[in-house]
């Protein structure tokens, strides 16, 4: 059970580093790729990512189901509810914000990108912070 906890934590820390570097500095370069390459840039974005946070989030919410069934309480059903929250951001916010910025740039939506991204970042943080809560001895 152990194995699974640190699992759970390290997913959700590598999550919130991730976002982290998305944030403050991946996202806004957005708003500096030349409009003639931004297309480009962005399918390259979107084909690479998915190898890093895909897999993490996959194994993030599953250990998360799983300790909830476990363990429940607060804290682990509201950590749930807040992966919950992540993946339908993720999902119907952010996924259709760059289906529409594949076919170029637009500064309105690269700027709501970056703003709605703040969801994420702030609930992946929140987690995280409970991880080591739950943890610590």
């Amino acid at each position: 059970m152990k194995t699974l906890i640190v699992l759970h934590l390290l997913a959700t820390t590598m999550m919130t580093g991730v976002i982290w570097v998305v944030q403050l500095v991946h996202y806004p370069t957005y708003l500096w790729i030349d409009e003639s390459r931004f297309a480009a840039f962005e399918a390259f974005h979107c084909n690479r990512i998915g190898f890093i946070v895909a897999p993490l989030m996959i194994l993030e919410a599953t250990t998360g189901l799983y300790l909830t069934w476990a363990f429940p309480g607060v804290t682990t059903v509201t950590g749930l509810i807040l992966i919950g929250i992540v993946w339908a951001s993720t999902f119907f916010i952010q996924v259709p914000i760059h289906n529409r910025l594949s076919s170029g740039f637009d500064r309105t939506l690269a700027l709501q990108l970056i703003h709605t991204n703040w969801i994420r970042t702030a609930l992946w943080t929140i987690r995280l912070v409970l991880g080591i809560l739950v943890i610590r001895p």
